[in-house]
């Protein structure tokens, strides 16, 4: 649309007021970081009584764990303590301390001419009120331009800024209340994790693909507490698991409670167990339309402790580093791959498209999708698989343990479902979840001849 005499940005903020999206009070329990002083926070992590966790028997794994769980809880609930309050309207990014000063100032006054009437006491309240609408549109089109017009020429980032300030509508109301029973959702989400397997055809399976094995060559090994800080500090996400503990207080004592968490990781690794509470996934719907009214409408979203993803993380790295290093993972492999995508995915098969094309050639083309992938993945599949690639048997015993075990419940405004087991899949939300079902499927070119295919 062109519309002479009027900037971007003012289509923007245009677009922007005329919407005025509903907004449904609601009850919030978070926590309080109005008082929160990080300094003090790093403080009392440094005296905190870590070696506790060294004091602990070393197979006792899930014992260390509860201690390190706790000493954190402990000093977050400290500072920043849970809250619950009641939202009334969405925070306004453009609300800052000037304007709510002119606004007290604009108030008083209001309230001040209502009671005596005076008019120089009237001029007073319009000049301020004036204030308060200017500076109003003036701060509103400032974070339009940094939040919104910054973004315009990446399409998926503008779009996404877009639907924040509810220029444009998201394709579903993340708003609404769920009103299914959460036992009824859980049943529904793990319905595939739980279905009943042929054994005999996996066995069958399994043996043909022990067929192909090469000689063992891969253990898991211990890791530094330089590395676990790395890796602590390239956790993205602030989303809390069942322990409500968030990356954010994670990345800030980590110095201090490094060598206690180091120890827990290279216990892990030495008795190849996982830590039980680290397996437990905290499952939020999200409605995929407007207004859902089955359990077919919502998709679940995953939550795992934010210490789970780092021992995952620097586990991945070592199963990374040798199946490059073995050339595992074929060429044309670009699903949950370092610097590979969809977009290179396409690429490739839009070039091969007009290579034959040029040389006069017919082009077929046959795509297939996964329905439900994740939770299909069978556990005997992807050991014999690792174990093909040369995956030595403490290394297996211990992405066993990884995987088995695992629980979820889900949570929505209706309350929690109960813990329910999940005997097939890997983890939704984890680190290892897509390396191991990369490792799945990843002989799935083998099977295809004479024509070129793309992961």
């Amino acid at each position: 649309m062109d519309t002479p005499g009027i900037s971007d940005h003012c289509l923007i903020f245009m677009a922007y007021s005329l919407k005025k999206p509903k907004f449904k009070p609601k009850i919030l329990t978070r926590r309080d970081f109005r008082n929160f002083d990080e300094k003090s926070f790093v403080k009392d992590m440094e005296m905190a009584p870590w070696g506790n966790i060294l004091a602990v028997a070393d197979d006792d794994i899930d014992n260390k764990v509860t201690i390190f769980e706790n000493i954190h809880r402990e000093i977050i609930d400290k500072h920043a303590p849970f809250r619950t309050f009641r939202v009334t309207r969405p925070a306004s990014p453009w609300l800052n301390e000037d304007i709510k000063n002119l606004m007290d100032n604009r108030d008083k006054y209001k309230n001040k001419f209502n009671f005596d009437k005076n008019p120089e006491t009237e001029e007073i309240y319009k000049s301020l009120r004036n204030a308060v609408s200017h500076s109003i549109r003036r701060e509103k089109i400032k974070i339009f331009n940094e939040k919104i017009n910054t973004k315009i020429k990446n399409a998926k980032q503008f779009h996404q800024a877009l639907k924040s300030f509810s220029v444009v509508e998201s394709s579903c109301n993340n708003e609404n209340d769920c009103n299914i029973d959460p036992n009824v959702l859980n049943a529904s989400f793990i319905k595939n994790n739980n279905a009943k397997l042929n054994e005999d055809l996996v066995s069958d399976e399994v043996n043909e693909i022990l067929k192909k094995s090469v000689r063992p060559a891969f253990s898991f090994t211990e890791v530094s507490e330089i590395q676990v800080i790395k890796m602590v500090r390239s956790i993205k996400t602030n989303a809390c698991g069942v322990d409500c503990i968030s990356a954010f207080f994670l990345k800030l004592g980590i110095e201090h409670s490094v060598f206690a968490f180091t120890n827990i990781i290279n216990t892990s690794i030495l008795y190849k167990k996982f830590p039980t509470r680290w397996k437990n996934a905290l499952v939020k719907p999200l409605p995929k339309i407007n207004n859902p009214a089955c359990v077919t409408d919502y998709r679940p979203i995953s939550l795992l402790p934010a210490f789970s993803k780092v021992i995952e993380k620097l586990m991945a790295k070592q199963m990374i580093e040798y199946l490059k290093e073995t050339h595992y993972f074929d060429n044309l492999q670009s699903a949950y791959k370092p610097s590979h995508s969809t977009v290179t995915a396409l690429l490739n098969v839009t070039d091969d498209i007009y290579e034959c094309l040029e040389n006069s050639e017919l082009v077929f083309l046959v795509l297939l999708d996964y329905s439900k992938a994740f939770d299909c993945a069978n556990h005997r599949l992807i050991l014999a698989k690792l174990k093909a690639a040369g995956f030595r048997d403490d290394s297996l015993a211990w992405i066993l343990s990884y995987l088995n075990g695992r629980r979820q419940k889900v949570t929505t405004n209706l309350g929690e479902s109960s813990w329910t087991g999940m005997l097939n899949g890997v983890p939704q939300g984890s680190v290892l979840g897509p390396l191991l079902f990369t490792v799945l499927v990843s002989d799935l070119g083998d099977a295809i001849m004479q024509c070129n295919n793309v992961c």
